[in-house]
């Protein structure tokens, strides 16, 4: 006889409620095992995250009430014991499925170490992230367990040379998961976040964009912000009552400048201040994109928050149409993005070239002032650096010269030096995006290790620069000497000391997704320091902590910075 017919015998009454329950646990507990198998082959995305996050609550409700209706008879919801008897069993039984599985030596990863949270759950590293402290927690990883570490229960973070080329360089990883928030909502991928032979050609522009020829178009632009930023800095002097906030207005140099370049439109922050509040709104949206990027099968709810919105994009939408009325009289980035002069086969679209000057903006200002903000702080907290870079700098601009004059760039070295080991010590991405091990691949080896599809693999910057393996001696302090040529500067006091693997140099990323704009971005650098260190002498401003400034850094993909408070006087000519 059926134990769980209505009609049962005697014999089998007393237990009918224990074998329900019995039989409720099994079968629950079988239908979690066969959702962890589930979405271990078919992880939940954006696109169907709402119907998976269904099935896990329906499926236990729909099984007790089954379960039910064939032990009695009785076509009604199950009692609510017998609900709850299946829900404990059946996430018990899911999350033990995973955790067990994460942490035992049938996962593909299990012989690459790491903290046992993370091996377990994303959500334990999230907390890092949450709190801009992801360059920290990569630092602290792989000081305790080595070069390759497991830092979410399906990705690794690899700080081994040999494997750079493997990851980043050509024939490397495709850009992963992390990349997908940063695309522009509701239209066309930008720059940054593609792949392939999309990338490739895009790239092409870019290259145009970023040319030695097209570099000598956007000295002028330079120059006019530049001189700009000096009134704005003697403007502060005559009217400041306290100290003056260098890294905002470093932020609003870049964004002014960037803005004449993307769109030939231009913002006035450093005559009317961020009247749009862009860049409180921009760093609240990187650490909101941040944060989802590390949770790529949460849906995508930029749109539906408006604090997540940025306020530059309907600016930006603005600035593409007066563009496409009114041409700049100088060949700026949009001229080589729309491929006005038509040398593509076919001609990019507005869309598509709106976001790449949307990208230009955020991307070449934020990083760019993140570049100087460091390098003033660690040029003031080195006092005989400063005197030793300001004297350079009068030798090839005296008194009465020009210098924004880019034909003696050549004859800074120390300053090239100088930029160059800012970029080591603080990146303005200490750890940039994760790759990803393609599916339908089979794997790959990285570092001596089989990974799976699907992997995401990190290539943290910061720790491969601050590795004494890679930069040698005195790897953790600001030693510009390193980065000079002891037989053509005639420097004598460090020759052939320092060990420098370039290789392990990803400041500016690395093959051929390296940063598009590197070139400019040191023009730049060079051009402003040249200029500012010539007109003023700067001090840091009397009662700031100067010394906890990195402490206070956080990092969103780029690094966000906090106030440098200085002292600014004249120089006499």
């Amino acid at each position: 006889m059926d134990f769980f017919s209505p009609h049962k015998s005697s014999l089998f009454g007393n237990y009918l409620p224990r074998i329900k329950v019995v039989t409720t646990h099994i079968r629950t507990g079988l239908l979690g095992l066969a959702n962890h198998l589930f979405f271990h082959k078919y992880e939940p995305t954006d696109a169907i995250f709402i119907p998976a996050v269904l099935l896990l609550l329906l499926e236990p409700l729909v099984l007790s009430f089954m379960i039910w209706l064939y032990s009695t008879g009785v076509l009604r919801l199950p009692p609510q014991s017998l609900m709850l008897s299946a829900y404990s069993t059946f996430y018990m039984v899911l999350i033990s499925s995973i955790t067990l599985y994460r942490v035992s030596p049938f996962h593909p990863l299990a012989n690459i170490p790491g903290p046992i949270l993370f091996k377990i759950t994303k959500f334990a590293p999230l907390w890092y992230h949450w709190r801009g402290q992801q360059s920290t927690l990569f630092m602290s990883l792989h000081a305790q367990y080595g070069p390759v570490v497991r830092v979410a229960p399906n990705e690794i973070s690899v700080a081994d040379v040999d494997a750079v080329g493997s990851v980043l360089g050509s024939g490397g990883l495709p850009k992963g998961a992390a990349y997908i928030r940063f695309r522009v909502v509701s239209g066309p991928e930008n720059l940054v976040t593609m792949n392939g032979d999309a990338h490739a050609a895009r790239r092409r522009l870019w290259n145009r964009a970023m040319s030695t020829e097209a570099l000598r178009e956007y000295e002028s632009i330079i120059a006019n912000r530049a001189y700009e930023l000096v009134d704005a800095l003697d403007a502060q002097i005559s009217t400041a009552k306290g100290p003056i906030d260098m890294t905002q207005w470093l932020n609003y140099f870049a964004f002014d400048f960037m803005s004449d370049l993307g769109f030939a439109a231009g913002f006035n922050m450093m005559k009317e201040g961020d009247v749009h509040n862009l860049w409180a709104g921009l760093h609240l949206h990187m650490r909101g994109v941040c944060i989802l990027s590390h949770l790529p099968w949460i849906p995508d709810i930029r749109n539906r928050l408006p604090w997540f919105s940025m306020p530059l994009w309907p600016i930006a939408r603005k600035w593409s149409a007066n563009r496409l009325r009114n041409p700049s009289q100088k060949k700026d980035i949009w001229y080589h993005l729309m491929d006005e002069a038509g040398l593509e086969k076919f001609q990019p679209s507005l869309a598509e070239v709106g976001a790449d000057a949307v990208l230009t903006v955020i991307a070449g200002a934020d990083t760019t002032s993140c570049a100087l903000a460091a390098l003033f702080w660690l040029l003031l907290s080195h006092p005989e650096c400063y005197k030793r870079l300001q004297q350079e700098i009068d030798s090839v601009y005296p008194p009465g010269s020009d210098p924004l004059d880019v034909s003696k760039h050549s004859q800074l070295p120390y300053l090239a030096a100088c930029i160059q080991e800012a970029l080591r010590l603080l990146p303005p991405a200490p750890v940039s995006g994760a790759r990803e091990v393609p599916y339908g691949s089979g794997g790959t080896e990285i570092a001596g290790h089989f990974l799976p599809e699907g992997t995401q693999v990190w290539a943290p910057p910061k720790v491969f620069h601050l590795n004494p393996a890679y930069f040698s001696p005195k790897t953790d302090e600001f030693v510009p000497e390193r980065w000079l040529d002891p037989k053509k500067d005639n420097d004598d006091s460090h020759p052939n000391a320092f060990k420098n693997n370039m290789t392990a140099f990803l400041a500016f990323s690395y093959g051929p997704a390296n940063c598009a704009g590197r070139n400019l971005a040191r023009q730049e650098m060079i051009m402003v320091m040249s200029l500012l260190l010539q007109t003023f002498d700067f001090r840091f401003a009397d009662g700031f902590d100067w010394k906890n400034w990195t402490k206070r850094l956080t990092t969103f993909f780029v690094t966000i910075r906090p106030p440098i408070e200085v002292s600014i006087t004249r120089r006499v000519s």
